[in-house]
């Protein structure tokens, strides 16, 4: 049993190490508008890993840099998805949230 659950912790990490990345281009409210109040500003230009993408969920972002290239730790929790498009053969994504679209670049 220890056996197994070693190679499960060393496939998760295996898997996590090849994820895309991809970098915070823009947070607008659902009308358009660049959303520029309080923590916002902050995320725009962060790079990290999408986890958790599907509708009628909360979109997962985990840091790798925040906007300055420093290293970041922590997680970004959107409200519920309620679609994403992706773009130029997916190099970009647009998630659509309760309050948010968020515009992420693969890089």
């Amino acid at each position: 049993m220890m056996k197994l659950k070693r190679d499960y912790k060393m496939t998760i990490c295996l898997r996590k190490e090849v994820r895309t990345m991809y970098i915070i281009d823009m947070i607008t409210d659902n009308d358009g508008e660049e959303k520029l109040n309080d923590r916002y500003p902050l995320r725009k230009g962060c790079i990290g890993n999408i986890y958790n993408l599907r509708n009628s969920e909360p979109m997962i972002f985990e840091y790798s840099k925040d906007n300055q290239g420093n290293d970041k730790q922590g997680y970004l929790m959107t409200s519920l998805v309620k679609f994403y498009n992706e773009h130029v053969n997916r190099e970009e994504i647009a998630v659509h949230t309760m309050n948010s679209i968020y515009y992420l670049k693969k890089i």
